[in-house]
């Protein structure tokens, strides 16, 4: 395969090998960037002028992350809350 004789021989393809750990930090598609920035303006909107930056990022990532926020319980999540001190409740 291409790749193996790249590592192989990486004086002779310097360049190359280079290129090709450049090429796989790329994003293959942009739908999950455009679906969080869907998101964010979604939040942004319905609540914009009552929060701060902390508590909109933590909207933004309940919001992108529905299928993971739908799994918590959240009776047991109510009651651990009332029975914390510090009030921050770890979602994730």
């Amino acid at each position: 395969m291409i790749v193996d004789v790249l590592i192989e021989l990486p004086s002779s393809f310097s360049e190359t090998l280079k290129l090709m750990h450049i090429i796989k930090t790329l994003p293959i598609s942009t739908a999950s960037n455009e679906r969080f920035f869907s998101s964010m303006k979604n939040v942004k909107s319905y609540i914009r002028t009552s929060m701060g930056d902390e508590r909109l990022s933590d909207l933004m990532i309940i919001n992108v992350e529905k299928d993971e926020a739908n799994k918590i319980d959240l009776n047991k999540a109510v009651d651990d809350f009332g029975k914390m001190k510090n009030r921050r409740y770890p979602l994730f």
